[in-house]
């Protein structure tokens, strides 16, 4: 997964400590594609992020997953900061 991480903050310009990537294993009985896994980004809405710059970005993502033999569904959500909330959990 690290080597996706590192892939994926390339693509985006992000961090590591921005860009997670998550693993859950899951039987997906409703889907109809042919795919090995669901990539489900969510990402600040910048003016820069338009919607070419985005689609281009998913393809990439879509294609680093492809390098792993991993045929990637790729889904994006944007979102405004003033409505995000996070609470992480607090150091001891």
């Amino acid at each position: 997964l690290t080597t996706l991480q590192s892939k994926l903050c390339g693509i985006w310009g992000t961090k590591p400590e921005t860009t997670k990537l998550m693993l859950s294993r899951v039987d997906d009985w409703t889907s109809d594609h042919k795919e090995d896994c669901y990539v489900d980004i969510r990402a600040y809405g910048k003016p820069e992020r338009t919607r070419d710059f985005v689609l281009d970005g998913m393809a990439k993502v879509q294609q680093a997953f492809a390098e792993h033999d991993l045929a990637a569904n790729v889904r994006l959500e944007t979102y405004e900061g003033e409505r995000y909330f996070h609470v992480p959990p607090k150091n001891s």
